[in-house]
């Protein structure tokens, strides 16, 4: 049974039951209360087994655990003190209140989790309540396709996937492209992917507005996955750019597996510790976002001939058999 935020088109499975509750802004009386929304439903189903995917349903669980014999999984997805302080989802006065307020509820109930699942390696060394109770599960692509050799003709198409956002690089993004067009590279540029922040919707919004080869899909709509793979698939490019921050350091996007697993190239920071993997198949051109040398990567656009090695471990199935052995093991307990 899944229990959380409505979302379009949830999948219809026979053995799976969906229950949803929905939740609005971050500062709002609804997301305060939806805590006790899931409680109830908690209460009402009694599992075995409890997953959770955010630190906002830590004391619902904590309490759960005490009344219960429910087994808690404390899915972590983020680093989510080091993503509240310095990302700008927060207002700057209370950005650093409200990620010691989290990071507190994570260490007074870290002992009531029965494990951890870290959606990066990197969590394991920077959360150090988590002792030696956690299973890395990265998110791989759900699936990979082989790409045809076809022939790059213009308008070329690039992408942008996934979190819309400052921290996520979106406007180094635009203006990279805007850049190529302005080079005398026939391009079409597609933003699909959620946006979180009211204001960036604004600031994006503004800033293509005079430009015809941009679009934007989604924005203040979440995007169904299959859409975005869809997109993946008919792209001649993606971009994966993360500016310089302390919560973003040494961290894999999703993109990342899912353009490999696509074959899609894609244009990355020449800096970016992933960097040297992906330029071996080759998958990637290497900018430098703040200064981009236009003419050499438009050549380098033209010239490379990308994968010609095949990634590997890109995909959701070695990490579905290290899902699945951990519940195996927590229900033998």
């Amino acid at each position: 049974m899944l229990v959380g935020n409505s979302v379009i088109n949830i999948p219809v499975h026979t053995h799976i039951r969906f229950i949803s509750i929905p939740v609005n802004k971050r500062l709002s009386l609804s997301r305060l209360l939806a805590g006790i929304r899931h409680m109830r439903v908690y209460l009402k189903l009694k599992p075995s087994l409890l997953i959770i995917g955010t630190h906002e349903l830590l004391w619902p669980s904590l309490l759960l655990r005490l009344f219960t014999r429910t087994k808690i999984i404390y899915d972590v997805r983020e680093n989510y003190y080091l993503n509240i302080r310095h990302s700008s989802a927060f207002p700057l006065p209370v950005r650093l209140l409200i990620a010691l307020y989290v990071r507190a509820k994570e260490i007074i109930t870290a002992p009531f989790v029965t494990h951890f699942t870290l959606a990066e390696f990197v969590y394991s060394q920077q959360l150090p309540f988590i002792n030696e109770r956690f299973t890395v599960i990265e998110n791989k692509s759900a699936r990979n396709s082989v790409r045809s050799n076809r022939k790059l003709t213009e308008p070329v198409k690039i992408i942008f996937t996934g979190t819309i956002a400052e921290s996520t690089g979106i406007y180094e993004a635009i203006d990279f492209v805007i850049g190529l067009q302005k080079n005398n590279l026939n391009v079409n540029f597609t933003i699909i992917g959620f946006t979180a922040l009211y204001r960036d919707l604004l600031r994006i919004k503004n800033k293509i507005a005079e430009f015809d080869f941009i679009q934007l899909v989604g924005g203040n709509q979440r995007v169904p996955h299959d859409q975005i793979i869809a997109a993946i698939k008919a792209a001649d490019f993606g971009i994966i750019h993360y500016p310089e921050s302390s919560h973003t350091l040494d961290r894999i996007p999703t993109k990342y597996f899912e353009y490999l697993s696509h074959q899609l190239p894609f244009f990355m920071d020449s800096t970016s510790s992933l960097f040297a993997e992906a330029i071996a198949y080759p998958a990637c051109i290497g900018v430098d976002f703040r200064n981009p040398e236009y003419a050499q990567t438009i050549t380098k656009i033209k010239e490379i001939k990308f994968y010609q090695m095949l990634p590997k471990a890109t995909t959701w199935d070695s990490e579905e058999e290290k899902l699945l052995q951990l519940l195996r093991q927590l229900a033998a307990v």
